[in-house]
């Protein structure tokens, strides 16, 4: 029996049954006590003070002025220490790698968190596959090197990583104006 209990609760098909039965049973008790439903809260007016309308107000102004924030917080980076890896690819975003040995690895930075490598050794020149935002970045700063108007904003910014001052790349005003 209990073979049988934990099949249902791990089958994801059965468990999409069961929640779009689930769903369908909300939905038919809805339509068929509509009338009951517009009658007891549906069709009733609220009058409410002008007080909540302000408190309302100041909470969706400050979670839009906020919200960006708290989303752009860095999370702490999961650390992965002392592993050999082989042939295979290997996400970097959100780890940090402590004394690792990479073999023929294929690293995938996605651009979504931070990543660390320290002491890490190569058996074999690593491969890095780059997708998601970090690609599109990567596509944009080609664009951009492609337009004479933008090339030097480009090549500024190219520069700044090579000297390792990428904060310090000029403001693409300055950098037009030359």
């Amino acid at each position: 029996m209990e073979r049988v209990a934990e099949f249902l609760q791990t089958n994801a098909y059965i468990i999409v049954v069961m929640f779009v039965f689930s769903v369908g049973k909300i939905v038919s008790d809805i339509v068929a006590r509509r009338k009951q439903l517009w009658r007891d809260f549906l069709s009733r007016k609220i009058a409410l003070p002008v007080y909540v309308y302000v408190i309302v107000l100041i909470v969706a102004v400050l979670l839009k002025v906020f919200w960006p924030v708290a989303e752009n917080q860095t999370k702490p980076l999961r650390t992965v220490q002392g592993v050999t890896f082989g042939v295979q690819s290997i996400p970097m975003d959100g780890n940090r790698f402590v004394r690792c040995e990479f073999n023929g690895t294929e690293l995938v930075f996605a651009g979504e968190a931070g990543f660390a490598l320290e002491n890490c050794g190569w058996k074999e020149r690593p491969r890095i596959k780059v997708e998601g935002p970090a690609n599109r970045t990567l596509r944009m700063l080609q664009l951009l090197y492609k337009d004479p108007v933008f090339r030097p904003i480009a090549e500024a910014t190219l520069e700044g990583i090579k000297a390792g001052k990428l904060r310090e790349v000029p403001p693409p005003s300055t950098v037009l104006e030359k």
